[in-house]
């Protein structure tokens, strides 16, 4: 219903430095389509694109494409969109801000901004979810926009999975990190972390403190987004 996803928009302070982060991870960066934007710049595993802006972004927001989207405005708001800003209109790059019930921030625009990127696996290996925390979800309101909802409570809280044809989203409780974060899977967590030394780029132990190394690592990327870094399960089964 919301069209289809094409990024995860992230406030970048220092885009400069959030770029030589992303292209020393094996990012590439999404050309541009001509079209009106305000990102420093994209950058893409063909999976996962990840838009940095300067201003216009104030957390990470859900990044849709819907043709004709003056016509389905009253559509998103019927189905539950909290709309914050709606730029709309003939000679306007159309534009729609809000939030799905729950708290999920959502930009609905009506033309692509930068040009799909092959897949490509970066250095992190495959990517998986985008995962937020998770603010009494409203369930029903969430597959009223098109998700597929999957309840995968554990003894560590309540979690929620909400998938389409395009993207993964994870809602995990506040309690656990009070931030999005992506999750990424890889088959050889040592060389990941050898890799990761060569170019520079340092493990954040501060964030959880007790996780087991040998599962995964953390990396903080420039705009304080977390990134969790997975073994695989092939990986585990080998050690």
């Amino acid at each position: 219903m919301l069209g289809r996803f094409i990024e995860l928009a992230v406030p970048s302070r220092e885009p400069l430095a959030s770029a030589e982060f992303y292209g020393k991870l094996g990012f590439s960066i999404a050309p541009e389509t001509g079209s009106v934007s305000s990102a420093a710049a994209t950058f893409s595993d063909g999976r996962i694109s990840l838009g940095l802006y300067e201003s216009s972004v104030q957390e990470p927001t859900l990044v849709f494409v819907r043709p004709d989207l003056a016509r389905a405005l009253e559509q998103f708001e019927d189905a539950g969109l909290i709309v914050d800003t709606a730029a709309i209109g003939d000679h306007a790059f159309n534009q729609i801000d809000g939030r799905i019930r729950g708290g999920l921030r959502v930009r609905i625009i009506e033309a692509r901004t930068s040009s799909p990127v092959p897949q490509k696996p970066s250095l992190l290996g495959w990517f998986e979810e985008i995962s937020f925390p998770m603010v009494q979800p409203d369930t029903d309101g969430l597959e009223s926009f098109g998700f597929v909802l999957f309840d995968t409570s554990s003894a560590v809280g309540r979690r929620v999975t909400l998938t389409n044809d395009a993207v993964t989203i994870g809602l995990h409780g506040a309690h656990l990190h009070p931030h999005a974060w992506l999750t990424f899977e890889n088959d050889d967590i040592n060389q990941l972390r050898h890799s990761l030394a060569s170019r520079g780029i340092l493990e954040d132990r501060s964030m959880m403190p007790g996780f087991d190394r040998s599962h995964g690592l953390i990396l903080m990327s420039p705009e304080s987004l977390p990134i969790f870094v997975k073994a695989s399960d092939n990986a585990r089964e080998a050690r």
